[in-house]
């Protein structure tokens, strides 16, 4: 067997390289470090009492009355065009509403506990329900987490 490349453009020739994958590749670990990155800060933020949102969003292209309740440390447009941007998902997400809270962490977790009967799965952060009711029982929770 003879060991030749002759097949590969040679050095002195112009030649085409091939960079889009690492490109990706690379953009997916910096994506993936800065969540990491965020989310760390974000823990640091929320033990230290620093103001963060609680946000309730929707995917039109989901079923009726399908809303995402969460918290995040930035603003919920931003948390909006950070899932909006993944390929799993058809259309944007909109903010329906947010609100600001001194303990945002600890308002989602009193939130969800309240909507666990219409979580639509145990890992993810959706519910079905008509928003007037989901808004009621957001604002209930938050006076409720600010008499404590």
């Amino acid at each position: 067997m003879k060991g030749t490349n002759a097949w590969r453009a040679r050095s002195d020739q112009p030649r085409t390289v091939y960079i889009k994958s690492s490109i990706a590749a690379a953009k997916i670990q910096i994506a993936d470090f800065l969540e990491a990155a965020q989310q760390v800060g974000a823990e640091n933020r929320s033990s230290s009492g620093q103001v963060g949102v609680l946000y309730v969003l929707r995917c039109l292209a989901m079923k009726d009355e399908v809303y995402k309740v969460g918290w995040t440390s930035s603003s919920a447009e931003q948390r909006a065009r950070e899932l909006s941007s993944a390929t799993g998902v058809p259309v944007a997400f909109a903010v329906a509403n947010a609100w600001h809270h001194s303990d945002p962490e600890a308002l989602e977790k009193g939130v969800h506990a309240m909507l666990s009967p219409y979580r639509l799965n145990e890992s993810r952060e959706f519910f079905k329900l008509n928003y007037p009711a989901l808004k009621a029982i957001i604002e209930a929770e938050i006076t409720r987490s600010n008499l404590h």
